[in-house]
């Protein structure tokens, strides 16, 4: 599947245009990248950003999760982006679904963590980082027993938002940084405008386009 990112949702999510002008919510497999309130949570969007934002893609997936976005493989130029975040220490490689992940691949992010964690890059500069599965956990126990986890309660209430699945098929903010004029003026639904609207309103998105950057 090919399109254009037009959206960076957090670490580990983005939003595809595809041919017919829909927009499908891609989450990246193989990695686990830190959340909105944790550390390096925006430090990882703006690591995914720079790779992939306004850039043609390719999404090898095979499936869907339960929030209905496809989980695959996104490489620009041949290059496997899930791989840079991992090996730029911007996310995790997420174990719990290796399995799912051909065996190269698995191989491939499981080195580039161990690299990234000896050279102490991004995220493993920190003395003891909280891996996002657990920090999910944590907050999820938070909401059962109604008490604030070391997040805080503003911090629950900004990532709440995430776990709500949507259809992802309106088109987003980002159709003025696209070169087709029938993009213009399109408005993706509210909820998802938040999410999207600093890095589509950015000047260094705006300039955006042109030659891929070397993804690690």
């Amino acid at each position: 599947m090919t399109g254009r990112v037009v959206g960076i949702i957090d670490g580990d999510t983005i939003d595809v245009l595809m041919p017919g002008f829909q927009v499908v919510r891609v989450r990246l497999a193989g990695i686990d990248a830190p959340e909105r309130g944790q550390a390096f949570g925006t430090a990882a969007k703006a690591a995914l950003s720079e790779l992939v934002f306004a850039r043609q893609v390719v999404v090898h997936w095979k499936k869907r999760d339960r929030y209905e976005r496809l989980v695959g493989k996104v490489t620009v130029l041949g290059a496997d982006a899930n791989l840079a975040m991992v090996a730029r220490g911007m996310a995790w490689h997420y174990v719990r679904f290796e399995a799912e992940q051909e065996q190269g691949d698995r191989a491939a992010y499981a080195q580039a963590e161990r690299e990234a964690r000896t050279q102490r890059r991004g995220l493993w500069s920190g003395t003891q980082p909280v891996a996002p599965w657990e920090f999910r956990r944590e907050r999820a126990t938070a909401r059962t027993h109604g008490t604030p986890s070391d997040s805080s309660a503003g911090v629950l209430g900004r990532n709440a938002r995430k776990t709500v699945a949507r259809p992802p098929t309106l088109m987003i903010t980002a159709a003025s940084e696209l070169a087709d004029p029938r993009l213009h003026g399109v408005v993706e639904p509210a909820a998802d405008v938040a999410a999207t609207a600093d890095w589509v309103s950015s000047p260094k998105v705006r300039n955006a386009g042109g030659g891929l950057a070397k993804l690690v």
